[in-house]
């Protein structure tokens, strides 16, 4: 599971991408990664035939190819484009409170395009005028939910807005289930907003977990007990944290930091006499490591530094293999600096990974 000290500046960082990809059009980021993960699964929940990849051919062009085997659902393709409408308004809804009207205007952004809920008489935009059913549940009885929602609203609004209180909110908001059709998506989009407004990774719930994810929120209703459901969301962190990360490049300041380290590592290198200062050319090997850093995506630095060591002479490159073949005892050195590194670039604890540093420096 992630951590909380990975947890915050990941979190931070999305909620920055996400609003500057939306705000410039750009398509090809985290933006666009998140938003046919996110449509694609909370749709998929509810039923519907779109796989990911039409998912994404619908996104990215507003089009779907035609296959003779599959019959196109209209209502699928509706709301898969009214979830996209929906997330933006999620986007241009961050940092304002929560409040009813801000849910209203979710459900109508899903809904406003669906012919098929029009037909059936379902308000859009606006609560249900008639009693709806979800499982075992018993939901709220249409009069009442107003109130309750402005009664969830405000207590969420005045709580510490941890997951702990993330949670409570879905349980009870799918409790309520305020609006004729729509509820679950509604709520999943609402635990987005709050998430990436508290700093945290956000929980997408996966289709894969579907059946988890109602026996959690069941129980939660039934027994007041929250705790498989919170598991839930944290699994659902991680497993969003693993396929965004590599979208998000390492803020300027911790990559200035990692170089400072890596004339550190070279100097190391030479004092426990793993490579003779002819050997190392500067220019070829720190730059390159501070270009990897500076530029590309945290885990393939890391892997970079786990996996190969630069012993620049006239550009030859020494793989760790060779490297723990020639010395294993540097190699070990080398492990040992590497892992102090990699546990630094999921820190902003620059104090904490100098003392790692230090400390793996004196066991040598």
């Amino acid at each position: 599971m992630i951590n909380d000290i990975t947890s915050k500046p990941f979190g931070e960082q999305l909620k920055k991408q996400l609003l500057h990809e939306f705000n410039n059009n750009d398509r090809n980021g985290i933006y666009a990664y998140t938003q046919k993960y996110m449509a694609y699964n909370s749709n998929k929940i509810e039923g519907s035939t779109l796989n990911s990849e039409q998912t994404a051919l619908l996104f990215d062009t507003g089009t779907l190819v035609n296959n003779a085997d599959f019959v196109y659902r209209a209502k699928d393709i509706e709301e898969m484009t009214g979830h996209f409408k929906m997330f933006n308004e999620i986007l241009k809804s961050l940092d304002k409170p929560l409040s009813v009207e801000m849910i209203k205007s979710f459900h109508y952004q899903l809904k406003s395009g669906v012919f098929e809920d029009y037909a059936n008489g379902y308000p859009i935009g606006e609560f249900k005028n008639r009693r709806n059913s979800v499982s075992d549940i018993e939901t709220e009885l249409p009069e009442n939910v107003p109130a309750r929602i402005s009664s969830l609203v405000t207590k969420y609004n005045n709580s510490p807005q941890t997951l702990n209180d993330i949670a409570d909110f879905h349980i009870e908001y799918e409790s309520i289930h305020p609006f004729q059709d729509g509820n679950g998506r509604t709520g999943r989009a609402i635990i987005f907003k709050q998430c990436i407004e508290s700093g945290l990774i956000p929980v997408i719930i996966s289709d894969d977990d579907k059946i988890m994810y109602y026996r959690a929120l069941n129980y939660a209703q039934k027994h007041n007990d929250h705790n498989p459901l919170l598991k839930l969301f944290e699994m659902a962190q991680d497993k969003y944290y693993r396929k965004a990360k590599d979208f998000l490049p390492i803020p300027n300041d911790k990559a200035e930091q990692a170089s400072e380290v890596m004339n550190g590592f070279v100097e190391q290198l030479i004092s426990s006499k793993m490579a003779a200062p002819e050997q190392i050319s500067t220019c070829d090997s720190l730059d390159t490591v501070r270009c990897i850093i500076r530029h590309d995506r945290s885990v393939m630095a890391i892997d970079f530094l786990q996996n190969t060591i630069v012993l620049c002479n006239s550009g030859n490159v020494m793989t760790s293999q060779k490297l723990m073949d020639n010395d294993k005892q540097g190699y070990d050195v080398f492990c040992k600096i590497a892992d102090s590194l990699k546990e630094y670039i999921g820190s902003h604890n620059y104090k904490a990974f100098n003392n790692s540093f230090s400390a793996n420096n004196r066991k040598l």
